[in-house]
């Protein structure tokens, strides 16, 4: 009994005493990596990361695991990049992010109860997806560009594993103008040389920061001339209708895209930026049939937030009953904005109480309970437009954005 304890005692011993020595040998073996790694690119050790300057840039390199058969786990960071931005990748590869429709990209004056996205949104839906960028929106839509977006999918994908679900805190971060590749058991090869994996960080600091000294309007008028996708395009148009409502750039572009054949939203989005000068516009997309029902309902919505109520509320209330349902729904949610009646109120209600769908029947009770805490002083009542320099704020008293980028 005692020797069998004794043995035991041995073995546990000698197996500590094994995993110790393994954890000092990956360590060391951790170490030697990243001093060759150091060597590599005349870097200076500190600790375990090898720190230094590169082709101009600030850089770190770290080992931050072994694997078996010779791979690592590695964290590459190149500083100079702008630092008002913050890029991330979608943690979960299963089922990708869905960016919002193109209605919240009205301009600010011009959408009842608008508030900055949480994430800066290009309109190119792949990217969308797939990468969440955090920052000022019209700066930010600005900065990336085709060529920009291209390069930052491309970083991503030398760390991730696109065969995995999760990715594992795997692909690129942008944080406080450093970025970050976290990659997953690398192995050396010809399509693996770190070399080039820093060269293209480089290259994408570069342009961050290039397009970050640039002035955000001439970025986003770049982009909307530049760009082939229609979505990115309106996007950018309306970031410049947003931050720069006055600007001859923004006026000019806009009458461009009202004579652009390539898509309604384009169109719609024109329309909207040239405020009065667009109204027959909206209203030629909101009564063409032929046009796609979330353009007619939107267009119909932009006239009626930005129509004198004495105009938008008989414009709105002949479409109540339409048989297009966008264009009824977005008439009742428009009155709510905009009614300012105890009768308006009880119209919403009775068209409510003929509803069979409890969705349509809760959007016209909610814009009729609206029109009443107007009526009471509850709500803070109608966004109106100032012609101004300081045309496009918010002139209600709630509390909003700054909404210059």
């Amino acid at each position: 009994m005692i020797e069998g304890l004794f043995a035991l005692t041995i073995m546990a011993v000698g197996m500590a005493a094994a995993g110790l020595y393994l954890q000092r040998v990956l360590r060391l073996e951790k170490h030697h990596r990243t001093v060759s790694l150091a060597r590599q690119f005349n870097l200076s050790m500190d600790g375990g990361t090898a720190r230094g300057i590169w082709n101009g840039h600030p850089m770190e390199v770290r080992v931050r695991d072994l694997h078996r058969y010779g791979g690592m786990d590695l964290d590459l960071r190149v500083g100079g990049a702008n630092p008002r931005i913050a890029i991330t990748r979608e943690p979960v590869l299963l089922i990708r992010r869905l960016p919002p429709p193109p209605g919240p990209f009205l301009p600010v004056a011009l959408s009842a109860g608008y508030r900055e996205p949480d994430d800066i949104v290009t309109g190119d839906g792949e990217f969308d997806a797939l990468i969440r960028v955090k920052g000022p929106i019209g700066f930010g839509v600005g900065i990336l560009d085709r060529e920009t977006r291209r390069l930052i999918q491309a970083v991503d994908g030398l760390g991730s594993d696109t065969t995995r679900v999760w990715s594992n805190g795997t692909g690129i971060q942008v944080k406080e103008g450093w970025i970050t590749l976290r990659q997953r058991d690398h192995r050396a090869g010809p399509d693996t040389d770190i070399g080039y994996w820093l060269k293209l960080m480089v290259e994408l600091a570069e342009a961050l920061a290039k397009r970050g000294r640039a002035r955000p309007l001439d970025n986003l008028l770049e982009n909307f001339r530049s760009e082939r996708d229609p979505e990115v395009r309106r996007v950018n148009l309306a970031c410049l209708g947003a931050y720069y409502p006055v600007a001859p750039e923004t006026l000019e572009a806009s009458r461009e895209a009202l004579g652009d054949p390539g898509s309604d939203w384009l169109r719609l989005q024109g329309a909207v930026n040239l405020r009065r000068e667009g109204w027959p516009a909206l209203q030629a997309l909101a009564d063409d049939s032929t046009r796609l029902d979330g353009v007619r309902a939107a267009a119909l919505r932009a006239l009626g937030l930005s129509l004198p109520p004495g105009e938008a509320e008989p414009l709105l209330l002949a479409h109540l009953d339409s048989p297009d349902p966008g264009l009824a729904l977005s008439a009742v949610d428009t009155l709510g904005d905009v009614g300012r009646t105890a009768a308006m109120a009880a119209r919403l209600d009775r068209w409510a109480g003929g509803r069979e769908e409890k969705a349509e029947m809760k959007i016209g009770r909610e814009a009729a309970a609206k029109v009443r805490a107007r009526l009471s002083g509850a709500g803070p009542g109608r966004l109106s437009l100032e012609e101004t320099v300081e045309e496009g704020r918010l002139s209600h008293p709630g509390e909003g954005p700054d909404p210059r980028p």
